[in-house]
């Protein structure tokens, strides 16, 4: 991935979904066939703190005992 991020910089597209559109070998699938398998799509969990990391690990074990 760090060769299309290097593309993506060098033609001034900063976009952090960019590199992802320039690799020839993604495969983008459904959020209908991701729902089967992760109906709270909770694997797209955005995490940029300790307390949201905390929150999440939460929410898992919760699922976890039911």
């Amino acid at each position: 991935m760090i060769p299309e991020i290097e593309k993506a910089f060098e033609k001034g597209r900063c976009s952090v979904l960019t590199p992802v559109f320039e690799m020839k070998d993604v495969v983008f699938v459904e959020v209908s066939e991701i729902k089967r398998f992760d109906p709270e799509l909770m694997t797209f969990a955005n995490i940029n703190t300790a307390d949201e990391m905390q929150r999440i690990i939460g929410l898992s074990s919760k699922k976890e005992k039911s």
